[in-house]
């Protein structure tokens, strides 16, 4: 199975955000750096990962993203593979 480069860096910024717990929240510009991707590009990595209920974007100031249930609690079905 093939994973194509979007599928590769939504998930690793869902990593990166499941680092960070429930509580955690890390700008787009935190997670773009961390993974060495272009701030547009996390952004919309992000909103789809949003739209996926995976994560929440949360207001304010010091707002950001963050994982929308416990990592251990996140499953992800990509194709004939079923992901814990």
């Amino acid at each position: 199975m093939r994973i194509s480069a979007t599928e590769e860096y939504g998930l690793r910024c869902l990593l990166v955000l499941a680092r960070e717990g429930t509580c955690g929240r890390l700008s787009i510009t935190d997670v773009a750096e961390m993974e060495g991707i272009s701030a547009p590009y996390a952004s919309n990595l992000l909103s789809m990962l949003r739209k996926a209920k995976l994560v929440t974007a949360v207001g304010g100031r010091k707002g950001g993203f963050r994982i929308a249930s416990e990592p251990a609690e996140v499953n992800l079905f990509l194709g004939s593979f079923d992901i814990h």
